[in-house]
Order: structure tokens, then sequence, then C-alpha cells
């Protein structure tokens, strides 16, 4: 459960704009350095996400062949990875986006 309420809090909060950024700078810069800059963060945030899935990829493919379980529950971690895989996805995905519709907007 945790699993799936952080990877749907993590993609609700890129979807709605609301993952942290510095005020402290953003907000005093002019519209210019500021859509770069956005559009900056937009694209390092991509990458960080993506360089994220492919660590996730790495591993689950490592552990195709290993039977992982939880101690406890015995729940398996095959499908938990795959689901985190799909979110950090769905993150970079939206940053990808973001940046797209930020630089078609800054050359039109």
């Amino acid at each position: 459960a945790i699993l799936l309420a952080s990877s749907t809090a993590m993609l609700s909060a890129t979807l709605a704009g609301k993952h942290a950024t510095v005020h402290m700078l953003m907000d005093r810069l002019t519209p210019g350095p500021r859509a770069v800059m956005q559009r900056i963060h937009a694209l390092l945030c991509a990458l960080f996400f993506l360089a994220l899935a492919c660590g996730g990829i790495w591993i689950l493919s490592d552990l195709w062949q290993g039977h992982e379980e939880s101690e406890v529950l015995h729940i398996p971690f095959m499908p938990l990875r795959v689901i985190s895989i799909i979110a950090v996805l769905g993150v970079a995905l939206t940053f990808v986006l973001r940046f797209a519709r930020q630089s078609g907007r800054h050359s039109s």
C-alpha cells in the first residue's frame, strides 16, 4: 500500500506542478530568465527520473529469475518494482512534455 500511495503521490504532484522549487530565486527573475530556468528544471528533472527508471529496470532484469518477497506478508517484489518503474516513467514523461511545451511556447 505504501508503494502504491507514494507512486500515486509522486505522479500527482508532478502533474499538478507542485514539486519543490526555489521560489527565493525563481520569483526574483525577470520573465525571460525565469522561462529559461523553468525549461532547464524540466529537462534536468526528466533526466533524473529517467535515470531512476533505468536503475529500476536494471534491477528488475538482474533479479528476473530470483524469487524475492517480503518476510512477513510474503508479498512478491517483482510487481512492486514494475509499478515503481511505471510511476517513475510517468513522472519523467510529464517533465519531458513540460519541457517540450515550454520550448514550443518560447520559440513562437
